[in-house]
């Protein structure tokens, strides 16, 4: 009798184990892992056929998203694979657009973010070496919102009816590309205590709004011919 117990006390041992080992890994790595594991999803959900969009969201699928206790460390570092895209779309759009306003659009996309880019990973260093003060409620609904909002734009992004002018098909993606930029922007307004990142924030607010306006513009123009 005492044989069988011992027996039926080990297999529930054995039972609990694996029931604890098959739930959720809420460990940093595992975060990080489902992190990735959401970008890769994107990547593959969000994959559009024009080489012009892909370009503008494949360094943020390529890089997990960040969310840490440093508000303001995650919205540059964010931010910094999202300019790449814009950067990168840029430049393949010169390689056959013939349109002059898109050159210039192109150009001035290319100069003010790949300088962005700079300015952003110098900040980070520096925020990164400064104590936050931010509450844990908002750290994490901060990082939730964020997400989102990158979620939101890769989503309109994806349900872009592709075409085989590269002029038209790359202002329909930096409109909502643009826009998700925007957005993260008024939304870290909401939260950040630091100076030099409200300059940031505003700023990007008023270089890419106009240029939303301005695109806007041209592919009414370019679509009604």
């Amino acid at each position: 009798m005492k044989n069988f117990l011992t027996i039926i006390t080990i297999i529930m041992m054995l039972v609990f184990t694996v029931s604890c080992n098959q739930k959720t890994d809420t460990t940093p790595a595992a975060q990080t892992n489902n992190a990735e594991n959401t970008h890769n999803a994107h990547a593959a959900h969000n994959a559009s056929g024009s080489k012009i969009i892909d370009a503008m969201h494949a360094p943020m699928m390529a890089q997990a998203f960040e969310k840490t206790k440093n508000i303001d460390v995650d919205f540059l570092v964010n931010m910094i694979p999202h300019h790449q895209g814009a950067i990168d779309s840029s430049k393949i759009l010169l390689e056959t657009t013939t349109n002059e306003t898109l050159k210039t659009l192109a150009n001035n996309i290319i100069q003010a973010q790949e300088k962005e880019i700079k300015e952003f990973t110098a900040l980070v260093d520096e925020l990164k070496a400064k104590n936050t003060d931010y509450s844990d409620i908002d750290t994490v609904a901060f990082g939730d919102e964020a997400e989102k909002i990158m979620n939101d734009m890769m989503m309109e992004m994806s349900m872009i009816e592709v075409s085989a002018d590269n002029d038209i098909d790359f202002i329909k993606g930096m409109i909502p590309h643009h826009q998700g930029a925007v957005d993260a922007s008024k939304q870290i307004l909401a939260y950040t205590k630091d100076d030099k990142i409200k300059e940031i924030a505003n700023r990007i607010i008023a270089d890419q709004e106009k240029e939303i306006a301005d695109m806007n513009n041209l592919l009414a123009s370019l679509t009604s011919k």
